[in-house]
C-alpha cells in the first residue's frame, strides 16, 4: 500500500459529524437511520477508550487504480489494521505504517525503507473523527442526501443495510458512497466509494471492507510516538536502524 492509500485510509476513518447536518427534505428518515448507525459505532469507540482499551479494526481495502502509463484499470486488494488508543493511532500494512500521537507522526514506507517524521496535531486525535467513515472532504459546502436505503444480503448471506449517499448539487471529486451496517448489531461492514470519471482519475473507485473491529486490551506501549522510533539521541530504533530517516519538522524551519 503507498503512502497515498493510507491517506485514503485516513480520510475513510475521518467523519466529520456535520456530514448530516444538511439533510435534504424527502430523505430525511434514511439520513436519521444512517446518523442512527454511525453513533452506535462510534459509541462503542468512544467507550473502549474511556475504559483504558484500544479500540481495534482489521480491514480489506480494494482500490481500482490506473498504473502510470496504463490506459485500463486494474484492482489492488491490501489487507491492514488500524489502532486507536486514547492518546495515539496507528495504521499498518505489509508496506506502510503510520503512528502518531498528538507531537509526532512517523510515516514507514518499508519498500522504499524510508521513515518520516512531521508534527502531529490533538485535533487528528479527536475521537469524533474517527469512525472509519468518510463522506466528503468538504461536507460543509456540500449538502449530502441519503437517495436510498434498503436491506441486502453480503456474499456470506448476513442481511446489511445498505445507505446511497450523493452530494447534492454538484459533486466534486466523490461521485457517491454507499455504506453497509449489520442489520442486526448495525456494525459498519463495508464503504463503497465511487469518484467523478468525467476525466481519468488515478483511483476510480475503492470498497473499504471490515474484517473485525472491537475493543481490547492495550498490548506493548508506543507512546511517545517518537520514543518508540527514536534514541535519546536521534537515531532510528530496531527493526528501522537501516531506514533513511527524514525529519520534515526539521526541514520546514530552514
Amino acid at each position: 500500500m503507498t503512502c497515498k492509500n493510507i491517506a485514503i485510509v485516513l480520510l475513510i476513518i475521518g467523519l466529520l459529524p456535520c456530514a448530516f447536518v444538511q439533510a435534504q427534505q424527502g430523505d430525511q428518515r434514511y439520513l436519521d437511520a444512517l446518523r442512527r448507525d454511525y453513533t452506535n459505532e462510534q459509541d462503542l469507540f468512544g467507550k473502549a477508550l474511556k475504559e483504558g482499551k484500544e479500540w481495534y479494526l482489521e480491514y480489506t481495502m480494494i482500490s481500482t487504480i490506473l498504473p502510470p502509463g496504463s490506459s485500463r484499470y486494474q484492482k489492488v486488494y491490501t489487507d491492514g489494521e488500524m489502532l486507536a488508543g486514547k492518546s495515539y493511532r496507528r495504521i499498518k500494512t505489509n508496506e506502510t505504517e503510520v503512528l502518531m500521537d498528538e507531537k509526532d507522526v512517523f510515516t514507514v514506507n518499508k519498500p522504499a525503507r524510508t521513515v518520516l517524521h512531521s508534527k502531529g496535531s490533538k485535533k487528528a486525535l479527536d475521537i469524533r473523527k474517527l469512525v472509519y467513515l468518510n463522506l466528503f472532504s468538504d461536507t460543509g459546502k456540500k449538502t449530502i442526501k441519503v437517495v436510498s436505503c434498503n436491506t441486502v444480503k453480503d456474499t456470506d448471506g448476513v442481511s446489511l443495510i445498505k445507505y446511497d449517499v450523493v452530494s447534492n448539487p454538484t459533486p466534486g471529486l466523490v461521485k457517491n458512497i454507499t455504506y453497509y451496517f449489520d442489520a442486526t448489531t448495525h456494525a459498519l461492514r463495508k464503504v463503497h466509494t465511487v469518484n467523478n470519471s468525467k476525466e481519468p482519475v488515478k483511483m476510480k473507485e475503492y470498497t473499504f471492507i471490515v474484517r473485525s473491529r472491537g475493543a481490547r486490551d492495550i498490548g506493548k506501549n508506543i507512546t511517545p510516538v517518537k520514543q518508540y522510533f527514536l534514541t535519546a539521541n536521534g537515531q532510528l530504533k530496531s527493526p528501522y536502524n537501516n531506514y533513511h530517516y527524514k525529519d520534515l519538522n526539521a526541514t520546514h524551519k530552514n
